[in-house]
Parts: structure tokens; C-alpha cells; sequence
């Protein structure tokens, strides 16, 4: 866990000839409360509804902003030669998804799969050979490629895993960086397993609220920025059977 007052005597550390930081013996008392906090030293629970606050706003603030250009095809870099014919290795059901989740405005079948090679694509040969792979349907790619390849949006890559640091400023930076992939229409899934339990020691005299108040935050910011989205972002939260808090967070998965 990384320790960050700046306050080294409250953590119960003195900086020697050499400026390394030594413990004193005062350190293990007061070594697992050196949490990045304020010096104000707010209470727990303002603090988490003072930083929800902030991150809600910039979720709503991110949803909101118009994504220009988001349907604009990349101009192409390989002369792909398509075949129509293979419309019919696709099933109904597989056109009604193409046409309901894929396909861009004025955008055929053949025209999907050949934007998707080409942007991925090495070269002209590889080009092609990706195209007859995906038309013929030996391969087919995951959805974030399908739908983003080729153009000015999202991210290519389907999951992400990450984790929080037993600290505000590792929270809420996970909180930005969970809103920023959730954006992308990324699944995220999230260890909250080092951060510490409620009711132990943060600060100077305040207490943690533990994690529960921090997940459901990250639930509603999904929430917020996933909206409107082609491609819903998801966010998958994991703790050690061990933790203090493990009860509580079962139950929080229970319908309310």
C-alpha cells in the first residue's frame, strides 16, 4: 500500500542523514492510517459523496458530448475484391444482427467485413486473405472490432482488468478510468480487494467508510456513461473471500 500524508510525522517516519525514510516506533500504530487524505481530515462518508459528486459529473458531462464523426469510414488502404455471393453463408438471424449492432449507414454485409480486414490488415495480401477468412465465415471477429474497425470510435479490444489502491486518489482514479473504458463499450472488471475494510483508521481521526459506498458509485457511473452507447460498457466487481467487507458485498448483488 503506498502511503501518502506528506505528513511524515503523523506516519511515524524520520528522514535520516542519508534522507531515507526510517520507521520510528511510533510507525506501526500509525503506519496503516497514512492515507491520502486532506489535511482537513473530512469525514468519510462527505468525502465519498464530495468525490461521487465530481466523478457523476464528468460522467454526465462525457455522455453528453456529441461524438463527431463516430460513423465516418476511414478511407480505405488495400483494395479488398469482395464477393456478394457470400451473403448467403450468413444466417437470417446473423443479418439481423449485422443490421441491428453493425453495420454503418449505406453499409452492405460484404462491406463490413471488408472494412474490418482492411483496417487490421498488414498489407495487401493479408488484406484480402483477412476479408475471405471473416466472408466465409472461418473466423469472426469479437464485437468491438466488428463495430469499431475502420472508424473514429472506440477501442478494439473487448475486456479490461484493473485494480484499486488502498487510497482517495487511487479510488477515484479508478473511478475516471473505469468511466473513460466504459465509454469505449469495454467490459471492466475491477479488484477492490486492497482496499481496506469499514471502520479502520484513515487520516488523521477519520474512519473508512470501506468499500461498499465506493462500488455503488462505480455502478451508477457505468450506469450514466454507458447510456445511448453502441456497444453498452460493463463493469464486473471482484474481492477476496477473505476481505472484512466480503458479506456485505454479496449481498449487495441480491435484487433490492
Amino acid at each position: 500500500m503506498e502511503l501518502r500524508t506528506g505528513d511524515e510525522a503523523a506516519m511515524g517516519l524520520e528522514q535520516d542523514g542519508n534522507h531515507s525514510a526510517t520507521l520510528t516506533k511510533a510507525a506501526p500504530a500509525r503506519q496503516k492510517a497514512a492515507v491520502s487524505m486532506d489535511k482537513a481530515d473530512k469525514g468519510s462518508e462527505e468525502l465519498v459523496a464530495e468525490k461521487a459528486g465530481e466523478a457523476m459529473a464528468e460522467a454526465i458531462k462525457a455522455a453528453a458530448k456529441p461524438q463527431e464523426d463516430s460513423k465516418k469510414v476511414n478511407d480505405r488502404r488495400f483494395t479488398i475484391v469482395q464477393n456478394e455471393e457470400r451473403d448467403a453463408n450468413l444466417t437470417e438471424f446473423g443479418k439481423e444482427t449485422l443490421i441491428d449492432r453493425y453495420l454503418l449507414p449505406g453499409e452492405k454485409f460484404q462491406d463490413l467485413f471488408a472494412r474490418v480486414a482492411d483496417a487490421y490488415a498488414d498489407d495487401q495480401e493479408h488484406a484480402q486473405r483477412l476479408y475471405d477468412y471473416i466472408s466465409r465465415l472461418w473466423f469472426m471477429p469479437a464485437t468491438p472490432v466488428l463495430s469499431n474497425g475502420g472508424t473514429n470510435r472506440g477501442l478494439p479490444i473487448s475486456c479490461y482488468l484493473n485494480s484499486v489502491s488502498d487510497s482517495l486518489d487511487g479510488i477515484v482514479g479508478t473511478w475516471n478510468e473505469n468511466v473513460w473504458l466504459a465509454s469505449k463499450g469495454g467490459g471492466i472488471g475491477t479488484y477492490w480487494g486492497n482496499v481496506r475494510g469499514i471502520g479502520e483508521p484513515v487520516g488523521l481521526n477519520g474512519k473508512t467508510s470501506g468499500i461498499i459506498p465506493f462500488v455503488r458509485v462505480m455502478d451508477s457511473l457505468t450506469l450514466a456513461i454507458s447510456q445511448g452507447s453502441l456497444r453498452r460498457g460493463s463493469a464486473a466487481c471482484y474481492l477476496d473471500i477473505s476481505h472484512p467487507e466480503i458479506e456485505e458485498f454479496l449481498e449487495i448483488r441480491k435484487p433490492s
